[in-house]
């Protein structure tokens, strides 16, 4: 797709919010409010970010290029004096890296490109310390621009002996992008602790690359914003441990670029068994995630699971691949309070990568069963037995039953030695969550003889009038 107009930047993300039915006035005003004025764009906040990321995945045309150790000013004189015949300026946007960041940054630039080969951390630090030396930021100017006529730049460029990085390919486009315009991406770089992505969990490794290169080679990648995955896969990229499978969140199939995907993603699923998809309106999706979703989302912060399928608040890309926010998957697992999802927790708390309030622990736990999977005569079975349904929309029903603490408590113990060999004893495990001794059950004869006290004190102080 060609770019001709510049208030035609707006178009991909518009027609990504009416897919999603998302409806936001204020950041759509923001894009109308910027586009009237149709000026060189030089302030990158929120959804200008996310406008400008949609448009470069979608428009063939549209192009950034990175620079180091140039200004604004200075750049745009250079893109005056050298670039201006062959190309259109719509922006350049200033940001800065730190030395932790720059090397996750450059480690996902240059991943496939075969001139580059970093194997280890001392190869990128060596090219940093050749190229830039060492410091404790630094700065890039972006220009953003449309190729008038698919000129080829990289002669021009090569002339300015300026430290530049210019996408050969969409690929390489597209990953460049995925960081420069989503804020969680590049908060995710001081983060991602990339000596153990490339060293450690060599299985974890296998079923990412595996996915990443299904998605770029079997999805359009116009396609991509409806693909995010979840789960232990921020576990993995944080440097924490191994993941068992990779779980991807598809939603709806329509409207898609993509020939036959419904059968391209089956026989997907059939050939990589660690690739749990759930995509939505298929036989892949569980009916419980249409009451789950809406929770989920609430726990996040937002009222639609949509919202942060669009909300680059809520998800960061590696590598080019969508996935869902740590702060998402952080609440996930707290609203589950399942024992290996607290043994996760504790390790997120204890390592300090994000500030949340670590719950004690409920111990009750909730069984769900679907109605459409009952019979008449076992739904009203169940409904003499203490279960409920969910919800209104009677999708579900679930009953309440008391969870044994030591077995609980037992299994974090266990899961923390597992997975992240951190030994602890069971009471240590109850002072980090902040577990209250358990009250001793009372024989009922004395607790009825306790109850008929507390009630004599309580009458006697109002006949005496000292109640208050």
């Amino acid at each position: 797709m060609k770019l001709k107009k510049f208030n035609e930047l707006s178009k991909p993300i518009y027609d990504k919010w009416d897919n999603y039915n998302y409806n936001n006035f204020e950041r759509r005003s923001n894009i109308e409010c910027l586009l009237q004025k149709k000026k060189l764009i030089v302030n990158f906040k929120g959804v200008i970010n996310e406008m400008f990321l949609d448009a470069l995945i979608n428009y063939d045309n549209l192009n950034t290029i990175l620079f180091y150790g140039i200004s604004k000013v200075k750049l745009f004189a250079y893109y005056s004096n050298n670039l201006a015949n062959y190309t259109t300026i719509y922006g350049i946007k200033e940001i800065s890296l730190s030395h932790q960041q720059l090397i996750a940054f450059f480690y996902q630039i240059y991943f496939d490109d075969k001139y580059f080969n970093f194997r280890k951390i001392k190869d990128i630090e060596n090219y940093i310390s050749k190229k830039m030396g060492k410091k404790k930021t630094y700065k890039f100017n972006i220009l953003i621009f449309k190729n008038k006529e698919g000129h080829n730049l990289d002669p021009i460029l090569k002339e300015s002996n300026l430290f530049y990085y210019y996408s050969k390919n969409r690929l390489q486009k597209i990953i460049l992008n995925t960081i420069l315009f989503n804020h969680k991406s590049l908060e995710m770089l001081n983060k991602i602790n990339v000596l153990k992505y490339m060293n450690n969990f060599k299985q974890s490794r296998k079923f990412f690359l595996k996915y990443r290169k299904i998605l770029f080679e079997k999805v359009n990648h116009m396609d991509h914003h409806k693909f995010m995955v979840f789960s232990s896969i921020n576990l993995y990229l944080l440097g924490l441990r191994d993941m068992n499978d990779l779980d991807v969140y598809v939603d709806i199939l329509d409207n898609m670029k993509t020939k036959n995907s419904l059968d391209k993603l089956i026989r997907v699923k059939n050939d990589n068994e660690f690739i749990d998809f759930s995509i939505k309106g298929t036989q892949f999706w569980q009916p419980y995630w249409n009451t789950w979703l809406p929770e989920w989302a609430r726990l996040c912060g937002t009222f639609s699971f949509n919202n942060i399928l669009v909300d680059s608040k809520f998800h960061y890309y590696w590598l080019g691949v969508k996935i869902i926010a740590p702060m998402c998957d952080i609440q996930r697992r707290i609203h589950r309070n399942r024992p290996r999802a607290y043994g996760d927790l504790i390790i997120l708390k204890r390592e300090k990568l994000f500030n949340f309030r670590l719950p004690t622990p409920s111990f009750t736990k909730k069984e769900f069963k679907l109605i459409s999977d009952l019979n008449e005569e076992e739904l009203n079975e169940c409904l003499r037995n203490e279960w409920n349904y969910v919800s209104k929309k009677k999708i579900e029903i679930f009953k309440e039953e008391k969870i044994d603490r030591t077995k609980f408590l037992s299994t974090i113990k266990w899961w923390l030695k597992e997975k992240y060999n951190f030994e602890v004893t069971i009471n240590d495990v109850k002072d980090i969550l902040n577990i209250r001794p358990e009250r001793k059950k009372i024989n009922p004869d004395i607790q009825e003889k306790i109850n008929l006290k507390n009630k004599m004190i309580k009458l006697k102080k109002r006949i005496t009038g000292d109640y208050f």
